[in-house]
């Protein structure tokens, strides 16, 4: 695919790379943007966030600008898309991550062929949208078969690659010692101050340890990390109908994915259906329809990347004290006396965003006639 036609290779001329469908595993990825990445030549996918339905940022050789957008258009089945921007989580203090991927409502299992336009000659079809490039997707077409049924599956589970090395409860009560002990040290010019730093006019009270032997060799603690991850699980589920006579095939199809992700009570699910309908009605005239549907469903916990008491999950987690318990004695989440600003990480998981974002992405009727090797076509459609 080219623009508005097709041609073979070896007669190309324009800069357009194509997307091997055979090496892309389109059943085993939940989003498209995840099977793009490395794909095609000058074609550059990267996953801004790694939460489910975490945006990407697409890019067609490199950044061509600092200030406008470095996007490619989307065509999908002859009709440009794009996002509808990030979507946040409304509630003005704590942030959601970064979500709303422009492809996320696009079932992989749909797609026949994908063209990378790069050049001005392909993108002038589509105007100024395109200036940094096109990426032309076309959904599968039915074919003159018996009636065939196809099912797909898949199921899978992801777990946090690398944590983060952090200071167990009794290696943090030994270094807290220490650091208090510095302390004590620098007030008083004493140790590697001696000489650099003025001694007070009062006696240095004794030094004493914040935690004895006996409560480091016996504390328990907490893991705030594990206390607000989990393993996650994807699965994706595909359905399809294909089939039809010479002159009417169709194709119809439903897409259901499920994902959770590492951070407990964060995920994404999509429903999606879809119908192309071809049909010819005489030798010269012959209309398709393409009607699709989806329904994504996002469930954010606070993940933004802020600190102190605008802290996120995983942030909160990292930076709390080791020591203290999740609940304290009456069943309510404890607050870190020494941190009383900052809020229980566990606690945030209750602050929820649960967006739904539907969408009849496109309902189209695409009339076309041949004369005399000349094909013409009228597209219709929202």
């Amino acid at each position: 695919m080219v623009g508005y036609g097709t041609q073979s290779k070896k007669t190309l001329t324009g800069a357009v790379s194509m997307v091997n469908m055979g090496d892309v595993e389109m059943n085993t990825v939940p989003n498209v943007s995840r099977a793009l990445a490395g794909k095609a030549a000058g074609f550059r996918v990267n996953q801004i966030s790694a939460q489910p339905g975490g945006e990407a940022k697409f890019r067609i050789r490199g950044e061509a600008s600092t200030g406008a957008g470095n996007d490619p258009l989307f065509v999908i089945d002859g009709f440009p898309v794009s996002s509808s921007g990030n979507l946040s989580s409304g509630n003005g203090y704590y942030e959601s991550g970064n979500i709303d991927n422009v492809l996320e409502s696009l079932n992989p299992d749909d797609i026949e062929s994908i063209s990378v336009l790069k050049d001005a000659a392909s993108t002038a079809i589509y105007g100024a949208r395109a200036g940094h490039g096109v990426v032309l997707i076309t959904t599968k077409r039915g074919k003159s078969q018996k009636p065939r049924v196809t099912y797909s599956g898949m199921g899978s589970v992801q777990v946090a690659r690398s944590n983060y090395k952090m200071l167990d409860t009794r290696m943090y009560m030994d270094m807290y010692n220490k650091q208090q002990h510095e302390e004590w040290l620098k007030l008083n010019g004493m140790g590697i101050y001696k000489g650099y730093v003025e001694k007070p006019d009062t006696p240095p009270t004794q030094s004493k340890p914040a935690f004895n032997n006996d409560e480091i060799l016996l504390a328990s603690g907490t893991d705030w990390l594990d206390a607000v991850m989990r393993n996650g699980y994807t699965q994706q589920h595909n359905l399809s109908v294909n089939g039809g006579t010479e002159k009417t095939r169709y194709l119809a199809s439903v897409n259901y994915m499920d994902q959770e992700g590492i951070v407990k009570n964060n995920g994404v699910s999509r429903f999606s259906a879809r119908l192309n309908l071809d049909q010819e009605l005489s030798k010269y005239v012959s209309f398709g329809l393409t009607a699709t549907y989806s329904q994504n469903k996002y469930d954010n916990v606070p993940l933004g990347d802020k600190v102190n008491e605008y802290s996120g999950v995983l942030t909160g987690a990292i930076q709390s004290n080791p020591t203290i318990p999740i609940y304290d004695s009456e069943g309510n989440y404890f607050i870190d006396p020494k941190r009383p600003f900052v809020a229980n990480p566990v606690s945030l998981l209750e602050i929820k965003d649960n967006t739904v974002k539907r969408s009849v992405d496109r309902f189209s009727i695409c009339f076309s006639k041949t004369i005399e090797r000349i094909r013409s076509e009228i597209t219709v459609g929202s």
